[in-house]
């Protein structure tokens, strides 16, 4: 385990060769370990406030270290898993989709692991920044949320992620409300110019301030940016969803959750129109 300590290097290339190096050594015998310290560097970056791109680039390559352990030495799965899920989240849209390649070859090859897989993918799809991740993550919850509880769980973190439905209907609506509306009174702006000839002047001007709302919900931002592959993404496994339902739950009346789909996908037609 000596060799990791190379890994201490600010130069990416020796890092790059080290962790190549590594993985031609690892064994059966030595895999929990260099799993572990490999989790270390991975904390590591979440820690580097500077994410330059030698860091970024760096997280790629420990994600696909972890990615060879856990696919080569399916019992390291367990742990290597919920380590990649963290990047989902990350502003480092390349390791977030090595992460996600990674997630959609566990859950086909470990069912043991799909109950904690869609657990985190859940609690990770608020903060997914990327499209492509998004996409991805769609259809990994829209196959593989069999379960009652999890298609619940799904539905109400797609109506989080989405937010007030009619979407475009609603925009109108904040938007009007935004014009119309001022946070404060107009306020005088005082502030002081050196003229040509070196003397100094005062300027005053009036200024205000309106109360514009610019947080929304990712996935509700993508849509209205024209993002109509990923509505089309959403609105399949919305159905797939709603259908599943059907088949585990002994309810005969309209679920929460297909009702959920019913009011979902007008919205989305209006986003797109």
């Amino acid at each position: 385990m000596d060799v990791l300590r190379i890994l201490g290097s600010t130069d990416i290339e020796v890092r790059r060769k080290t962790l190549d190096f590594l993985m031609s050594l690892i064994s059966l015998r030595n895999v929990k370990d260099v799993v572990s310290l490999l989790k270390k560097e991975v904390i590591k970056t979440y820690s580097n406030t500077d994410k330059d791109q030698n860091t970024k680039t760096y997280q790629q390559l420990l994600v696909k270290a972890l990615h060879q352990c856990g696919v080569k030495f399916p019992i390291t799965a367990e742990v290597v898993v919920p380590v990649l899920m963290d990047f989902l989240g990350e502003g480092n849209e390349k390791a977030a989709e090595s992460v996600l390649e990674f997630v959609r070859e566990a859950v086909t090859r470990f069912p043991n692991l799909q109950p904690s897989i869609i657990e985190k993918l859940l609690l990770s799809f608020p903060s997914i920044k990327s499209i492509s991740v998004l996409h991805a993550g769609l259809w990994i919850l829209g196959e593989y949320c069999t379960t009652e509880d999890q298609i619940r769980d799904m539905m109400d973190v797609v109506l989080e992620s989405i937010g007030e439905l009619p979407i475009v209907d609603t925009e109108i609506r904040e938007s009007a409300k935004d014009d119309n509306e001022t946070s404060s009174a107009p306020t005088v702006v005082t502030t002081s110019r050196v003229t040509a000839d070196g003397t100094y002047a005062t300027q005053s001007a009036l200024s205000a301030v309106t109360n514009h709302n610019t947080e929304k919900p990712q996935l509700r931002k993508f849509l209205l940016d024209g993002e109509f592959f990923l509505g089309a993404a959403l609105a399949t496994s919305l159905t797939k969803l709603s259908l599943r339902y059907h088949q585990v739950c002994n309810n005969t009346k309209i679920s929460q959750q297909a009702d959920s789909t019913v009011h979902v996908s007008p919205g989305l037609y209006n986003s797109s129109r």
